[in-house]
């Protein structure tokens, strides 16, 4: 079988922010299969809902969209809205506006066939409180320079699931790895899949420390995602499949039905920003 080059579109996934986080991901498909992806969250849309198909073992890389579905986000509201096709296989709401505690379903229709998920978007809407940041010397464990911590508070008595992402410079940052000679020996995209929950700390203030080598002067801007537990999960297995932990890549889970890959989800936005200061 052949381990297929699979391309996730986010930032929100498949541009619900303003910039576009490309994630390429191996997924082991022997036969095309429907590939749907979206999310709904409490900014201002349009919300985008992507329609490709994986190929079978002998096409190129290439994923080709999915044109003429017929593509419909409800809420437990009675509120419901058709999607326009904006451009090949890109489904966009134009007056939908997504609300903290409300179910989401999504519909699609294509060739003949019925795909349907729903996620709820949790009701509180956490903030971030604080960053700060910290001058750290070379060592073992940092190169020299500032890092950050995001802080915010945890509601109690209740099961809360997060992503963090990070921009630095209005950029997507990238690692890089030396030598002993102080060469560079390799960089990674940050693929911003920051994720963690409050199973041993609920109700406390929570606190998260960044990786990011940064400088002085430079901007670093948080998203701090709430999700659902069904996304949480998703967003994990999606990591595993990324990285592979030494285990061959298998298609990550999904909440559509009918064999569809992908994710519908719903989630609310906070986002905060520091300038590095000497």
């Amino acid at each position: 079988m052949k381990f297929l080059n699979y391309i996730l579109v986010t930032c929100l996934i498949l541009g619900i922010f303003s910039c576009e986080e490309v994630i390429e991901l191996d997924l082991n498909s022997v036969t095309p299969q429907v590939v749907i992806e979206g999310f709904v969250t409490d900014e201002i849309g349009p919300y985008t809902i992507q329609i490709k198909k994986t190929v079978d073992f002998y096409d190129s890389n290439t994923f080709p969209a999915q044109e003429d579905a017929q593509v419909k986000i409800s809420d437990d509201r009675g509120n419901e809205e058709f999607l326009i096709e904006t451009s090949p296989g890109i489904y966009q709401t134009s007056t939908l506006q997504g609300e903290r505690g409300v179910t989401y379903n999504l519909e699609v229709e294509l060739e003949g066939v019925n795909y349907t998920a729903k996620s709820r978007m949790p009701e509180n809407l956490i903030v971030l409180d604080t960053l700060t940041s910290e001058f750290l010397e070379e060592s073992i464990f940092y190169k020299e320079g500032y890092y950050v911590t995001a802080y915010f508070s945890d509601p109690p008595d209740i099961d809360n699931y997060y992503r963090l992402q990070v921009l630095v410079n209005g950029e997507v940052y990238i690692f890089t790895f030396e030598n002993e000679d102080g060469e560079v020996e390799q960089s990674e995209r940050d693929i911003n899949f920051w994720l963690t929950n409050d199973k041993f700390t609920d109700g406390n203030l929570q606190d998260f420390e960044f990786p990011h080598t940064l400088k002085a002067g430079d901007t670093l801007e948080i998203t701090l995602q709430q999700l659902d537990r069904a996304t949480f999960d998703y967003y994990n297995n999606l990591v595993d499949v990324i990285y592979g932990d030494g285990i061959a890549p298998s298609n990550p889970i999904s909440n559509i039905n009918n064999g569809a890959l992908g994710y519908f989800g719903a989630f609310s936005v906070a986002k905060r920003t520091i300038v590095i200061q000497e």
